[in-house]
């Protein structure tokens, strides 16, 4: 389980990037907006894109994160832990 740190890292960092760039959206469609040249629709549209993007990374990291506990679990990486019989 060595490869884990590296598996977390590429889509955190993606999905950093992502928002990065939609939040830079954000401001070049605020500039636009104050020169007239996009409308409140497309900023407000903008940030909603924006908290869509947030929550789905944060839903996704939770299910990442519960899928590697499942899998140190059965894997045997808890020490003291055992997958319960059923």
């Amino acid at each position: 389980l060595t490869h884990w740190p590296e598996a977390r890292r590429v889509p955190r960092d993606a999905t950093w990037k992502l928002l990065n760039l939609a939040e830079t959206n954000i401001a070049e469609l605020r500039k636009s907006y104050e020169q007239a040249q996009a409308s409140l629709i497309q900023v407000k549209s903008a940030q909603e894109q924006v908290l869509e993007l947030k929550s789905a990374s944060l839903e996704f990291g939770a299910d990442y994160e519960r899928a590697a506990a499942r899998v140190r679990l059965v894997t045997g990486d808890y020490p003291g832990l055992a997958v319960p019989s059923k």
